[in-house]
């Protein structure tokens, strides 16, 4: 389809199933987000140079940019990120000229250009801050309430916030209003503002109840509580969560109150826990919860607000013809994000949980008996398994995975310490790791280095087997990735050894350099990802995110390495810098894989600084070049390839 065959952009349908995850545009792809990050810090420095020339009028340029770069990023290639990033750029452009030619008035001219961009380009949050300026502007005029007879209001911060808080509130319920089936970008309008809207109506709302975080006390409790429920409802009734997530603070520091000054560890736990199966609870409860809810709204109110969705497996929106996309899974919806602040408020819950369960008290220095307990692994793994059972496993949330993958990989690290003090130094005579320490600073040291050495590699083989068993399982790519994490004990115990008996280490470790081990762990990782890109081409199944995050764990471990050499190069060292980062670029467009870009930027940036060109003229360069290869990236492919139709391949060897 040609981009004068596709519908508008607010047009676009959403997957019913998107729908009902509170869907928002954020993410479309690495590509996207990629791009993204180098728009913002190429605006920021633009900004720095304009504004320090001509000082705020200097914002004039910056929208210029913003405005021209919309056209290829936004109306071609429909990258949501990117959208956001230039409509926030081209806004605060403007409010920085405006503010200076005509004061605070002028900023109504800004929310005039934010509404022409958004009938331009379509972009959500250009309509959101269509509105949410001019409000703001309101908000900072107090003699306006006086004017209008809002007795008060003008001089009371919560009377404000919470009267442009509900102001905010209607306007974004008339966008969603106007899209019950949240099938059009006139949702995401909604979102934008129903997220501006709801730390002013929350912060506001609580203030006026006399409850403040920080001045709270026990007697507290019932009336948080009390105002928590009611904006549950209203999050329920209207199926916007972040209301909700806005008031959960007062939640939290409400039941701190509630702990006891000597059990400070297990009332944290308590309150983590609760905190967590509450939010998960109500994740999962919330379309029974909102039908039961609308039975009891007439029925007309009822039928205009968005109706309970079937619970399915969220998949990404389909890429469209028109965008470069290196399709990576980073968040379905603002559901996503509600249930990954459940998680890991009960990751944390459980892991207190697990802190109350051990005597650490009783743990003497020197012991040599085991200090660690298989049992203390039982809460957080109980937690992170049984969730990722339901949230990863069985309903395919993305933001979840990753966020438990990590804390799986945080859990795999204690198992391997474990695995070693329990299982295999016993079978080696030894009963702790601290007897393992203490013996390797006895008459005979040398006996225990080789034990360090290979009880370091069990634990780096636990950490393996453990994350590739969870990845499988529950089909998170990023455990691929995380599964080489492991290789850090023997690096650590390796670089210890080198530090306490530097000759011993040197004729018995190999490679002992560090660089050299990271490196070949980058290498290794590098191969893992391209056998995955190989094994899918077309990047359609969770192979093409497993390889993602294998590049960018490649990338991490090479390019730090990398970098490091180039002072010792027969080349000045931003020349021999320049020519890594072209050898990067090089690779990066024939794989099509973007991260290893990312990773070297700071690096390209840094060795600009030390000759002088780290400010703003520096970053704009070099950001420059990296938005003009993402504009031309398949026909750059297509060159290198030296194939014409090159460009729809996504992996060619």
């Amino acid at each position: 389809m040609s981009q004068s065959e596709m519908p508008p952009p607010d047009e676009l349908a959403i997957a019913p199933a998107l729908a009902g995850e509170e869907h928002f545009r954020l993410v479309s792809g690495f590509a996207d987000l990629f791009s993204a990050i180098v728009l913002g810090i190429g605006l920021s420095a633009l900004s720095g140079l304009l504004v320090g020339i001509g000082g705020g009028l200097g914002g004039l340029g910056v929208a210029g940019v913003a405005w021209v770069l919309a056209v290829p990023l936004v109306r071609q290639r429909r990258f949501a990120a990117c959208a956001i990033v230039l409509a926030v750029g081209f806004a605060a452009g403007l409010l920085a000229a405006a503010v200076q030619l005509a004061g605070v008035a002028g900023s109504l001219l800004v929310a005039a250009a934010c509404w022409g961009m958004w009938h331009v380009y379509r972009i959500p949050i250009s309509a959101a801050l269509a509105f949410v300026i001019p409000v703001t502007v309101l908000g900072g005029l107090s003699g306006f309430y006086d004017l209008i007879g809002v007795a008060g209001v003008g001089k009371s911060a919560p009377a404000l916030a919470t009267v442009l808080g509900l102001l905010l509130f209607a306007i974004a319920m008339a966008w969603d209003l106007s899209d019950a089936k949240r099938r059009t970008r006139r949702s995401d309008v909604a979102f934008w503002l129903h997220l501006a809207a709801a730390p002013l109506v929350v912060h506001g709302v609580f203030a006026l109840a006399g409850i403040t975080p920080g001045k709270a006390d026990e007697a507290q409790l019932v009336p948080v509580l009390a105002l928590f429920g009611a904006l549950a409802l209203v999050a329920l009734l209207v199926d916007r969560r972040p209301i909700l997530v806005s008031s959960l603070s007062y939640l939290i520091y409400a039941m701190a109150t509630q702990v006891e000054r000597d059990n400070v560890l297990g009332g944290a736990a308590a309150i983590a826990l609760v905190l967590g199966l509450g939010i998960l609870a109500l994740a999962v409860g919330w379309n029974l919860l909102r039908q039961g809810l609308l039975m009891l709204v007439p029925g007309r109110m009822s039928e205009r607000l968005a109706q309970p969705q079937p619970i399915g497996q969220p998949v990404p929106e389909p890429a469209h013809a028109e965008a470069e996309t290196e399709p990576l899974r980073l968040v379905f919806g603002f559901n996503d994000i509600f249930v990954s602040l459940g998680l890991i408020a009960l990751v944390l819950g459980a892991v207190l949980l697990s802190a109350t369960m051990a005597d650490l008290p009783a743990i003497e220095r020197g012991s040599t008996r085991p200090a660690l307990d298989w049992r203390w692994l039982v809460p957080p793994l109980l937690a992170i398994w049984g969730a990722a059972e339901f949230f990863v496993r069985h309903r395919r949330m993305a933001l979840p995975a990753i966020v438990l993958g990590l804390a799986f990989m945080l859990l795999s690290w204690a198992g391997g310490v474990l695995f070693v003090e329990r299982v295999w130094l016993p079978l080696h005579g030894l009963d702790s790791i601290a007897q393992l320490a203490s013996g390797g600073r006895g008459a005979i040291p040398e006996m225990f280095y080789e034990l360090q050495r290979s009880g370091a590699w069990a634990m780096a083989g636990f950490v393996l087997v453990a994350n590739l068993l969870f990845g499988l399982r529950h089909r998170v790519p990023l455990s691929a990735a995380l599964a080489l994490s492991g290789a850090i004990f023997p690096l650590l115990s390796d670089a210890a050894l080198l530090r306490q008996d530097p000759a011993w280490a040197e004729a018995h470790v190999l490679l002992p350099d560090i660089k050299a081990r990271l490196a070949l762990l980058g290498v290794l990782a590098f191969g893992a990802a391209l056998a995955c890109d190989l094994s899918d081409r077309a990047r359609t199944t969770l192979r093409g995110d497993t390889a993602f995050w294998l590049h960018l764990l490649a990338s991490a471990l090479l390019l730090p390495v990398a970098f490091s050499t180039t002072a010792d190069w027969p080349l000045p060292e931003l020349a021999g810098a320049l020519l890594l980062y072209a050898g990067v670029l090089f690779g990066a467009v024939l794989l099509d894989r973007r991260a290893p870009l990312l990773v070297g930027l700071p690096f390209m940036v840094a060795a600009l600084g030390k000759v002088g060109l780290g400010g703003s003229l520096g970053l704009l360069a070099v950001c420059a070049v990296l938005t003009a290869c993402g504009l031309y990236w398949e026909k750059l492919r297509a060159l290198l390839l030296m194939d014409k139709g090159a460009a729809q391949a996504k992996v060619q060897v």
